[in-house]
């Protein structure tokens, strides 16, 4: 039997998601046989160790009773319809209390950074795993995440990846020893002490770490002894969940059992707010992709043992969606799990239009093939307007497609633009880049009309089905816009020499497409739109040159 298990990623710092998926009725239904929520380890109150860390009375106690009283009922609730149930979890996280008054024994000289070298961490993480299972009995076992750490929803804790240095993108640089001493500790402490799950993602973004780099993670997992409890957790892709992106090449080799990680609303593509139907391409492989490999060539594999799909979350910020209006997701996640729990029997296309008639009430056959449709120009128009084939072409060289100029629900400028600018310019690709995101409009045009040839008998899902399509197609055509304002702008300030005529043009067209877009977000039905400003943490001060900004730049240049 194949692993099938489901994560909700709330936003760290924010509200929890209205969402169908924290239902283990419906998990079941669906196939999964585990649910994950995160970070149990902030439950422990370390009397064992101290019963001062959390004073019985205090605020902070009261806090520490409701977060028990919280994972108490979600297993409960799991267990009840014969889910798994497991946490996701950072180490190394504690107690700020605890953390201070072992200082000298915890940290790196001088600072509140954990130090994972030190004996004294393994004995407060060994306190925590005994007291998590003393109050937990049925919690299966744990996800444990290394190199981030997010506290913004924990006030009394804090941690740090395994790392006092930071790469170039603000990441930890983990050595390798510190990924072969936390592994033991886990494999050792929970696995073989607990008889518990322990699922180690590999996750730490780029082509030449633990996560993606086939010598890296062998170097790594081949010093580690493999047991019937012990998973390595990897993302599908080589990098994360982006197109244009060849499959991971560490999946399907050592001798650790692997399970596959699948995000169902995807980060960088809308969220849901417009069609992202991609299941199709996550398990036979990405029309573009030139390794052409996806899902379905590890499912008999004898190290593949299942996959763990986020089916809401994953990022930050919107657009925000509601359980009313996670079509989309539900769709990826529905064909995910049926097609990996039922052990392939069924082909992807099966499964999909066995969701149209079921949820969708799509019984003609034609139909099916107009909704397919949807689905696969949706896709192409996409990669067409959020990517671009010329710089991420050079994705060997470059770790991020189109630079991250698009995140989350954040429109990128002048800044993260730049140096994909640069190389269109050099490869003198500007018109056929232009010409990129026009076709990318023409696809929505043509999702529209198809949609209308479409029966659903859902009022209100119909509804919103073509309130996304009309929200993808007002998006990309701003985006359009906005790309052929600062790729002639940019030219401009490359050349010295600005076309005033196009520039003025295009922000004009600009501005009259963000009237229509603004005009969309009035629609209740209507998920979050996408903002003019740049991409930061809630901690962080926003970087300048968003796509608003960076509009404006070149709006107060031509007068």
């Amino acid at each position: 039997m194949k692993l099938v298990y489901n994560m909700v990623h709330d936003n760290p710092g924010e509200p929890h998601f209205s969402t169908s998926f924290n239902n283990p009725e419906k998990l079941k239904a669906y196939g999964f046989n585990g649910q994950v929520d995160k970070h149990i380890h902030t439950a422990v109150s370390y009397h064992s160790f101290s019963k001062d860390i959390f004073i019985y009375g205090s605020k902070e106690s009261e806090w520490l009773e409701a977060q028990q009283q919280k994972w108490k009922k979600l297993i409960t609730a799991a267990k009840g319809e014969g889910l798994s149930i497991a946490s996701h979890i950072d180490l190394f996280v504690m107690p700020r209390k605890l953390v201070e008054r072992y200082q000298d024994e915890l940290c790196y000289e001088g600072t509140l950074r954990i130090d994972y070298t030190k004996e004294k961490v393994y004995e407060i993480q060994r306190i925590m795993f005994q007291e998590l299972f003393e109050l937990f009995p049925d919690l299966d076992g744990f996800f444990v995440r290394l190199g981030e750490t997010y506290l913004y929803d924990f006030p009394y804790h804090i941690g740090n990846g395994p790392s006092n240095k930071k790469d170039e993108y603000g990441g930890n640089i983990i050595p390798k020893d510190a990924y072969v001493k936390i592994r033991k500790f886990l494999r050792e402490d929970v696995c073989e002490k607990y008889n518990k799950h322990v699922f180690i993602r590999t996750w730490d973004c780029f082509n030449d770490g633990f996560h993606a780099n086939p010598k890296y993670y062998l170097d790594v997992t081949n010093q580690i002894e493999p047991h019937d409890r012990l998973f390595f957790s990897i993302k599908h892709t080589a990098l994360d969940f982006w197109r244009r992106v060849c499959v991971n090449e560490c999946l399907g080799i050592g001798k650790h059992q692997q399970i596959i990680e699948v995000q169902a609303q995807r980060e960088y593509e809308g969220k849901g707010a417009y069609p992202c139907y991609v299941m199709d391409g996550v398990i036979d492989c990405f029309p573009e992709n030139k390794v052409k490999k996806g899902l379905k060539d590890f499912m008999n594999h004898p190290l593949f043992r299942g996959v763990f799909i986020w089916a809401r979350g994953g990022g930050w910020y919107g657009p925000y969606i509601d359980e009313k209006r996670e079509f989309w997701a539900d769709l990826n996640t529905y064909v995910i799990s049926q097609y990996v729990s039922g052990d392939n029997i069924l082909s992807e296309l099966k499964i999909f239009n066995r969701y149209l008639e079921e949820k969708l009430g799509i019984i003609d056959d034609e139909q099916k093939k107009f909704f397919r449709e949807i689905c696969q120009l949706s896709q192409e128009a996409i990669l067409k307007g959020r990517y671009c084939e010329v710089y991420d072409s050079t994705l060997e060289e470059i770790t991020l497609p189109v630079n991250l100029w698009m995140r989350d629900d954040r429109l990128g400028g002048k800044t993260r633009l730049k140096p994909v600018f640069e190389v269109i310019y050099q490869k003198d690709k500007v018109k056929e880049v232009l010409r990129e995101k026009q076709e990318a409009i023409e696809l929505w045009e043509q999702v529209k009309q198809l949609y209308e040839k479409i029966d659903i008998r859902d009022s209100y899902l119909k509804a919103f089905i073509g309130i996304s399509i009309e929200y993808g197609f007002r998006l990309f055509s701003l985006v359009e816009a906005g790309w052929q304002v600062l790729l002639n702008g940019f030219i401009g300030d490359k050349t010295g020499k600005y076309d005033i005529g196009i520039i003025k043009k295009w922000i004009k067209i600009f501005d009259e497409r963000y009237k229509r877009y603004l005009q969309l977000g009035e629609n209740d039905i209507c998920p979050s739109l996408y903002q003019l400003n740049y991409f930061a943490l809630p901690d962080e001060k926003e970087p300048g040159y968003g796509m608003g900004e960076s509009i404006d730049y070149y709006r107060n240049m031509i007068k």
